[in-house]
């Protein structure tokens, strides 16, 4: 499964309706196995066409402060938006989280300009704005 999904990621940028199959794929692997798919995975998938979801490539992300603070991710293709909550009980718990995203949003930066090669792209950073990078 985690071949599919790297697969998903490095065709991403020239045939995207590829890369939806193989995270279909993907998918279906794990409900015939009966196998769940990690957090972390399921988070960069959309639910409404099983694309995979990059920041700034293929979904935009921002951090609304409204009610709960949540992070909101808008799929580029359909406009399916997910939320994830942010809310923390106290400020080293707080602390902890905000350290955690801003190493998982390196991490997938990372990642997804390894796997996409492109020169120059658009990310996200952990606050939800929009970066450019130069590679």
């Amino acid at each position: 499964m985690n071949f599919l999904y790297q697969a998903s990621l490095c065709v991403l940028p020239s045939t995207p309706f590829l890369s939806r199959y193989y995270v279909t794929q993907m998918k279906e692997v794990a409900m015939k196995n009966v196998v769940r798919l990690d957090k972390e995975i399921k988070r960069t998938i959309c639910k409404g066409c099983c694309g995979v979801l990059v920041p700034g490539w293929s979904s935009t992300v921002r951090v609304e402060p409204r009610r709960q603070s949540h992070v909101v991710v808008k799929c580029a293709s359909c406009g399916t938006v997910k939320r994830f909550n942010n809310q923390v009980r106290n400020k080293k718990q707080n602390r902890r989280k905000r350290e955690e995203l801003t190493r998982q949003m390196q991490d997938l930066n990372e990642t997804t300009s390894n796997s996409l090669g492109d020169d120059s792209m658009k990310l996200a950073n952990p606050k939800g704005e929009i970066t450019q990078l130069d590679g």
